[in-house]
């Protein structure tokens, strides 16, 4: 099964999720791409699209992903799969939109998705930044598992979807 995990990351918060997801999902071959660097007929060479947004300003999608929203609107993706991961701030109104937004493109072009999607929170106390007892993101391991889920799901022919 081919992988895709297609993030946009300005800090490199995103980046390292992705790297996180990606590095340990060795059995399965999965390609780490840059959400402006691909079009939408790439997408359909995968089985499951895992796409990564950092949420900006007042609920915005990060810049890297909004060319691709835009052409996925006329896409159908039956028979592909999808799950969405991405972080943002609680403190402010449209916590983690950007993955609500790409949640409802992916649902809207007939994906399936695996498993609900994650939300990090980027607000750490200042006590556990930079410190080896801090890790940012404990909910990856929801993503590996779902992924594991739908490979052995897919298999046995018997799938039950959250979508």
């Amino acid at each position: 099964m081919k992988i895709l995990i297609l993030y946009a990351s300005r800090r490199g918060t995103i980046r390292q999720m992705a790297e996180l997801i990606g590095s340990s999902l060795n059995d399965y071959q999965v390609d780490l791409k840059k959400a402006g660097n691909i079009s939408v007929q790439e997408l359909k060479d995968y089985g499951l699209l895992v796409f990564g947004s950092s949420t900006w300003a007042d609920g915005d999608l990060h810049e890297d992903f909004d060319q691709l929203e835009r052409d996925l609107r006329d896409v159908d993706l039956k028979g592909i799969y999808g799950a969405v991961f991405g972080s943002g701030n609680s403190r402010f109104r449209y916590y983690c939109e950007a993955v609500d937004i790409l949640e409802t493109r992916l649902k809207h072009c007939n994906c399936k998705m695996i498993i609900k999607s994650l939300k990090s929170d980027v607000i750490v106390p200042l006590s556990k930044l930079n410190t080896k007892y801090y890790t940012p993101y404990p909910r990856t391991k929801e993503l590996e598992v779902g992924v594991l889920i739908y490979d052995s799901l897919l298999i046995n022919g018997d799938f039950a979807f959250i979508s």
